[in-house]
C-alpha cells in the first residue's frame, strides 16, 4: 500500500539514493496522539448503546488494527521495494488546498536524512520515472483545477493498481483515481460533487480503502472516511464521525 501526505516536501533537500529495496509509508498524525483520539471517539459512540465501556479492549482492538494496517500498507510490488514513497502538495493560502500533488521517495533506512530524499520530475519515453534532487524541478503526478487535498493512497494487490482518494473541496466533493504506479498515469474512477448527499462547505478530512478489508478479487472494498463542517451534517451526516461505506468495483471490459 501507500502513502500519506507530507506537508513540507518543498523543505526537503535530496540526493539520489543507492539502495534498491524498500517499502511504502502512510503518514498522518503521531500514532501516540491519533490512536488515543480514535479510542475516545469510539468510547463516546459506544455509550449511546451501552454502559459497559472496556477501555482496555477498545485500545487493544484499535492498536491491533493500526499495526495490521501498517503491515499491509508496507506491502508493495517488488520493483518499488527499497523506498518509502510520500505524497504532498503545495497548499494555497490559509487552509485551502492546492491543486497539485507531488511525489517523493527515500530509502527506508534513511528517513531521518534530509539529503536522502528525491522528487518525481517526469516520466521518460518508456514511462519510467525520472527523479531529481531539486524540489524546484519537481513536477506534480496529479493535478486538479478544482482543488486537490489528499485523502489517502493504497495498493490493491488483486487489481495490481494504486487507488488514490482526494477531496477537491468540501466533504461531498471527492475524487477516486487509479494508476499502475505511484507516479501514475492516474485515471479517474469516480468524481463527485455531492458524494453521500454532502456538499462543499466544510472539509473532507480523510478517505481510504484499507487493504485488510479488500476482498480476495479486489472488487469489494470498504472506505473509511471522515468529514467536518455544515455540509457534512447533510445527506449521510458524516460530520466528525468514524464512517464506513462499502464500495463495489466494476472493471472495464478489455478488448
Amino acid at each position: 500500500g501507500l502513502l500519506g501526505e507530507s506537508q513540507a516536501l518543498q523543505d526537503v533537500a535530496a540526493r539520489r539514493p543507492q539502495h534498491h529495496r524498500a517499502a511504502v509509508v502512510r503518514l498522518h498524525r503521531d500514532p501516540c496522539k491519533a490512536i488515543p483520539s480514535l479510542c475516545s471517539l469510539v468510547s463516546i459512540y459506544r455509550r449511546l448503546t451501552t454502559k459497559q465501556i472496556d477501555a482496555r479492549e477498545i485500545g487493544a482492538t484499535l492498536l491491533d488494527m493500526f499495526v495490521d494496517g501498517m503491515e499491509r500498507t508496507m506491502r508493495v510490488p517488488e520493483p518499488l521495494a527499497g523506498y518509502v514513497y510520500l505524497y504532498g502538495g503545495r497548499h494555497a493560502s490559509g487552509r485551502a488546498p492546492g491543486n497539485q500533488l507531488f511525489l517523493a521517495r527515500v530509502p527506508r533506512q534513511h528517513l531521518r536524512e534530509r539529503a536522502a530524499y528525491e522528487f518525481f520530475q517526469r516520466r521518460d519515453g518508456t514511462g519510467q520515472p525520472v527523479w531529481t534532487t531539486d524540489f524546484a524541478s519537481a513536477q506534480p503526478v496529479l493535478a486538479d483545477v478544482n482543488g486537490l487535498s489528499l485523502g489517502a493512497a493504497v495498493y490493491a494487490p488483486a487489481l495490481k493498481r494504486f487507488l488514490l482518494t482526494a477531496f477537491h473541496s468540501g466533504p461531498g466533493q471527492l475524487g477516486v483515481f487509479d494508476a499502475p504506479n505511484p507516479w501514475g498515469p492516474w485515471t479517474s474512477v469516480a468524481y463527485s460533487e455531492d458524494w453521500g448527499g454532502m456538499g462543499a462547505p466544510g472539509e473532507g478530512l480523510t478517505c481510504s480503502f484499507p487493504q485488510k478489508w479488500m476482498s480476495a478479487d479486489g472488487l469489494t472494498l470498504w472506505s473509511v472516511f471522515s468529514a467536518y463542517g455544515d455540509s457534512a451534517k447533510k445527506g449521510i451526516n458524516a460530520h466528525d464521525r468514524f464512517n464506513l461505506v462499502k464500495a463495489t468495483v466494476k472493471l472495464r471490459a478489455t478488448k
